[in-house]
């Protein structure tokens, strides 16, 4: 896709295309874990009972269901988002020394 092509993309159009590549991606992906876990089976030096029996026992990918599940998320609170004082200054700090940079000549 060319420049020009790129600026005269709706958002849509964009969403659509990141879609289509990232599906494509997970395409590839999955097809590489079918392939080397069809190569675990075949392998005579695992033991049968120790083989893995689908192709997600092998690896479960992030964007699969069952993925999630396992996985808790961290919540933030007010209590930890708060910042001591020493913090607030810092920052203060940085802004004035940032604005007076920019707009004084």
């Amino acid at each position: 896709m060319t420049q020009a092509q790129a600026a005269r993309t709706s958002f849509t159009e964009y969403l659509q295309r990141r879609k289509g590549a990232e599906d494509a991606e997970h395409e590839r992906y999955e097809l590489a874990r079918w392939t080397v876990w069809h190569s675990y089976n075949l392998s005579p030096f695992l033991k049968p009972g120790r083989r893995p029996k689908t192709p997600q026992d092998l690896v479960t990918f992030p964007w699969e269901d069952g993925a999630a599940k396992g996985r808790k998320e961290k919540r933030i609170t007010k209590k930890m988002a708060r910042i001591t004082d020493a913090e607030r200054d810092a920052l203060n700090a940085i802004m004035k020394d940032f604005f007076q940079r920019k707009y004084s000549s």
